[in-house]
């Protein structure tokens, strides 16, 4: 797995669906509650809401992080954790973990979180069907 260093970045305008250093930025959620878990890192919640129109959200993805005060961190999820945070049934949405340096401080609430969408692959390297002998 691909060790992702966690930075923080300049102060740019940010709109649900952007590009940033030529990568498209897909807006998740916004932070509500966060918590620590001893050991493992903070856990933003809601978490990724499951939506049919987002993309599939893996473990190592790289994300960023807008503050309410307009800093920026680039890191990646941790975990994806199986939260049950609700008192009634709501939408669902699955929390997820930062790496275990950050802790709640670091993170507050109103904080936007942001997929950073993989490059496609190139189209010259995908395997094509065998061409027949004629």
């Amino acid at each position: 797995m691909e060790n992702i260093p966690s930075t923080t970045c300049n102060k740019t305008e940010i709109f649900p669906y952007i590009k940033l250093f030529g990568k498209e930025m897909i807006l998740l959620f916004k932070v509500e509650d966060r918590f620590q878990l001893t050991g493992r890192g903070c856990v933003l919640v809601p978490g990724i809401p499951h939506e049919p129109s987002l993309p599939i959200v893996r473990v190592s993805d790289k994300i960023m992080l807008t503050r309410p005060d307009g800093s920026k961190i680039l890191t990646h999820i941790a975990s994806i954790e199986m939260v049950n945070y609700h008192t009634k049934p709501q939408k669902v949405a699955v929390p997820i973990c930062l790496p275990s340096e950050f802790s709640t401080e670091d993170i507050p609430k109103g904080t936007e979180v942001f997929l950073i969408q993989k490059e496609e692959p190139n189209q010259a390297l995908q395997p094509t069907a065998p061409s027949r002998r004629v």
